[in-house]
């Protein structure tokens, strides 16, 4: 198991065209506002409320992108090959 992440670290769990991601939801929460990333070629845009709230997870045309609330061992298990998402802070 990789160590990037605590095991109980809450992430938001994406998986596009056979490519999967985990967005740490402390990282996402730090910086409200829309958070811009490409997964499996297309756009992901992660929006978050000024209270840190996650609040819409759509793709470049506006498409509802699905996603799953989900702690960091369990997203991992299932989806041994995935990335983590970093900012660039």
């Amino acid at each position: 198991m990789r160590k990037d992440l605590s095991p109980k670290e809450r992430v938001i769990g994406i998986e596009v065209k056979n490519e999967t991601r985990a967005y740490p939801l402390a990282q996402l929460q730090k910086k409200p506002g829309i958070t811009a990333d490409s997964l499996g070629g297309e756009s992901i845009h992660i929006e978050v409320s000024a209270e840190g709230e996650v609040v819409a997870v759509r793709d470049g045309r506006g498409g509802e992108v699905p996603h799953i609330y989900v702690y960091w061992f369990a997203w991992q298990a299932f989806h041994p090959n995935t990335t983590v998402y970093r900012s660039g802070e």
